[in-house]
């Protein structure tokens, strides 16, 4: 699509949707992100940890049964790693609970709301 097209898009709806579209495709945000905007990439940023650390969970997890033996050091190191699962499963919910009290986030760019 030709940029002309895109701001013409752009200057119809009165948003800058793909230019905020554009912007997140190369990694960078607009400065006049809104608070709901920073809600959602809060949320994407706790759940990819929570994904992170449950993985992190299971490789020490397997790494741990190796030997048949599941030491006190290994099970200290599994319980670290839950306790911050358990924190970010206290950090997103709160998050959601927000989202549900302030009615919604709304996701721009194809995402799921």
């Amino acid at each position: 699509m030709p940029y002309r097209v895109a701001l013409i898009l752009e200057d119809d709806c009165g948003r800058p949707l793909l230019t905020r579209l554009m912007a997140e495709f190369n990694g960078r945000e607009l400065s006049e992100q809104t608070e709901a905007g920073r809600e959602v990439n809060e949320l994407s940023a706790q759940v990819a940890e929570l994904v992170e650390q449950a993985g992190k969970l299971v490789v020490e997890t397997v790494r741990a049964k190796a030997d048949g033996i599941v030491t006190p050091n290994e099970a200290d190191g599994l319980r670290s790693i839950n306790a911050v699962i358990a924190r970010l499963n206290e950090e997103i919910a709160s998050v959601l609970a927000g989202v549900k009290a302030d009615g919604g986030l709304k996701v721009v760019g194809g995402g799921q709301g």
